[in-house]
């Protein structure tokens, strides 16, 4: 999906009435690039939703947070899983700082700093499992998240984890996967490190090998 001076023009609605191709591709789960509200100026940043300023509410230009639910319980009817894109290591610039205008700041959005950010991105993370019922979470630029030789990911993982085993031990169906999978466009040593290491993620996009497939 997307907006502005994007071609695409989607929405949730249209991936809602897209659910039976969806399901006739042969595929089991759909990942949604990034749902959050964005307020900032700058079009071209704000219709990508990797700067969110509202990590609880759905950006009005796909929808609404019903709209978001249906989606989910239409999605989980055909068997599909649902996935959402986790932008935890930055943020928007909207009413920051007096910041309006993400071209003149010459950066892309706030840098967050851990631990100071943690207890609000393990909220988000499983606030959307426990309300919506998603099945996990793609997470953006993860190695934003290991900071100062620590891997936050760690934290943020078991939060997930715990969450998960709690709705399966009360009888749910969904929001019990517990599937957390990193992106580190980078080399496969850097993966390890700011992916896996210090008990982190367990599982992290090998875009190395993709590279070597394709060539």
């Amino acid at each position: 999906s997307g907006y502005g001076p994007s071609l695409h023009n989607g929405d949730l609605r249209g991936i809602i009435n897209a659910l039976d191709y969806i399901k006739s591709l042969n595929v089991n789960a759909i990942w949604l690039t990034p749902i959050f509200n964005s307020v900032s100026t700058d079009i071209k940043m704000r219709a990508t939703g990797y700067y969110c300023d509202d990590y609880f509410n759905v950006d009005p230009n796909f929808g609404t947070n019903e709209d978001f639910r249906e989606l989910v319980n239409k999605a989980h009817e055909k068997g599909l899983y649902v996935f959402l894109d986790g932008v935890f290591g930055h943020h928007g610039v909207a009413d920051i700082e007096g910041v309006t205008n993400l071209a003149a700041t010459n950066t892309i959005g706030y840098s967050n700093s851990f631990p100071a950010s943690l207890d609000f991105y393990k909220e988000v993370a499983t606030y959307w499992i426990e309300n919506y019922e998603i099945d996990g979470w793609r997470l953006d630029q993860a190695y934003q998240l290991y900071q100062n030789n620590i891997n936050y990911w760690k934290n943020i993982r078991e939060a997930v984890e715990t969450k998960c085993q709690e709705r399966k031990n009360s009888g749910n169906q969904w929001g019990i996967l517990e599937y957390m999978v990193g992106e580190v466009w980078d080399s496969n040593e850097v993966i390890a490190k700011t992916g896996y290491s210090n008990n982190g993620l367990y599982s992290c996009f090998d875009f190395p090998t993709r590279y070597n497939l394709v060539q």
